[in-house]
């Protein structure tokens, strides 16, 4: 992959935890020299509510760790640090010896062309978020889905806290309806250039069938439409081969680091 294409789905991820932390009810956002720290509404350490994301390879690790710990320490919370393999070798090297682990290792991937459109059952509809009531929707959906994955409902809730937000022109949210009932969302967030795809989840009573994958393929059809060079996500392990099979490739991974409080 091109420096130039690699910098724009970096940019991306970026631009989304930025997103994320403008939903949340009270969030803190500072940036500045190279370092995004993000405390959420809660002070749940683990993903996007309370993070820390380098911008710019340039800032030392060293300066990382120093703002993280001057950030997070007055608000006696544990966070996570995101470190992309392929780029943060030195980050890495500076959590091992500072005695932080990884807690979770998640495939970044990338699709370079729309893919094939989604087949859809008899009774089963796709259809684009344009209201409030689409947002709830959605935020229900996730709500219960994530919470097999280790989220607590309310903590998917409470990174939602803003609904009005997820109406913005450069998100497009779509909702997988089974005879009129919501079951099955995706999102993509679009930055300049590419777009990237989030919050893919679907109920417990419609797994495995096929909806989660007809909105991903929605979405990432909707972002080439509108103009994306490419499209990214960052798979969790189950759906690694999901993606793969309906046209991702997977480019680099994103460790999670959580420091605890």
């Amino acid at each position: 992959m091109d420096a130039a294409l690699l910098a724009l789905l970096d940019r991306n991820l970026l631009d989304a935890s930025r997103e994320f932390a403008r939903w949340q009810v009270g969030a803190v956002l500072t940036e500045s020299d190279g370092v995004l720290t993000i405390a959420g509404t809660t002070e749940f350490p683990v993903g996007y509510a309370n993070s820390v994301l380098r911008t710019d390879r340039t800032t030392s690790p060293a300066d990382v760790l120093e703002r993280a710990r001057a950030f997070f320490e007055p608000r006696r919370r544990g966070y996570t640090i995101f470190v992309r393999v392929g780029l943060d070798q030195d980050m890495e090297a500076a959590l091992g010896k500072a005695g932080v682990k990884a807690f979770s290792d998640t495939p970044c991937m990338v699709a370079e062309q729309a893919l094939a459109a989604p087949r859809l059952e008899e009774g089963v509809t796709l259809e684009r978020v344009v209201d409030e009531q689409g947002v709830a929707a959605a935020v229900a959906i996730n709500a219960a889905a994530y919470e097999s994955l280790g989220l607590p409902a309310a903590e998917t809730r409470a990174l939602y806290g803003r609904p009005a937000r997820l109406l913005a022109p450069y998100l497009i949210t779509v909702l997988g309806r089974r005879g009129g009932v919501p079951v099955s969302t995706a999102m993509i967030i679009e930055s300049p250039g590419v777009a990237g795809v989030y919050w893919v989840g679907t109920t417990a009573g419609a797994r495995r069938s096929g909806l989660a994958e007809a909105c991903t393929r929605r979405v990432t059809n909707d972002a080439f439409a509108r103009g994306a060079r490419a499209v990214t996500l960052q798979a969790s392990p189950m759906g690694e081969p999901i993606y793969a099979r309906i046209g991702y490739r997977t480019f680099d991974r994103l460790r999670w680091y959580v420091v605890p409080a």
